[in-house]
């Protein structure tokens, strides 16, 4: 239940998704220090309540193959919380330029996580890599504080909302 929540926060930057969640966490946590191995879903709970998920929009046209590896190497980084969003710059030409996303030939992504950002990737080889990297970038410019819901658009997406 705690994940859920804290998910819903992280997705629609609700405040009373992460109380509720804190709650949960909290009252679980004296059982999570004397068995942490049985309860692995309080783990990823806090983990996830702390640190947000790494967002990533993937720009390519509808079947595009190499959009398609962009998005599974993506989802396949080995990270806790990754959300993709697919947007199609035929389809979706305004909405990418209303959030800052250039309109550009071939398929590309962009992640963003913590107020970081990765450079424009075209390789799916090159996307586990620039993950890691954005991910410990913000995660030391964190302080170890409650988080906060995600900011509106300041000219890039923030994903999904």
């Amino acid at each position: 239940m705690a994940r859920s929540l804290v998910r819903l926060f992280w997705l629609t930057g609700e405040r009373r998704y992460a109380d509720a969640a804190r709650d949960i966490l909290k009252a679980f946590a004296e059982s999570y220090r004397r068995a942490a191995l049985l309860m692995p879903s309080y783990g990823l709970a806090a983990y996830e309540y702390h640190y947000p998920p790494i967002r990533v929009v993937v720009t390519a046209r509808a079947g595009d193959a190499a959009g398609d590896a962009l998005r599974r190497a993506a989802l396949g980084a080995e990270f806790p919380f990754v959300t993709v969003l697919t947007l199609d710059p035929a389809i979706d030409a305004e909405r990418m330029r209303s959030v800052g996303l250039t309109i550009t030939p071939g398929a590309g992504l962009i992640a963003l996580h913590g107020g970081e950002e990765s450079p424009r990737l075209t390789d799916p080889a090159a996307v586990r890599g620039s993950l890691a990297a954005l991910r410990e970038r913000s995660v030391a410019a964190r302080s170890a504080k409650p988080p906060e819901p995600p900011k509106a658009d300041t000219g890039r997406p923030g994903i999904p909302r």
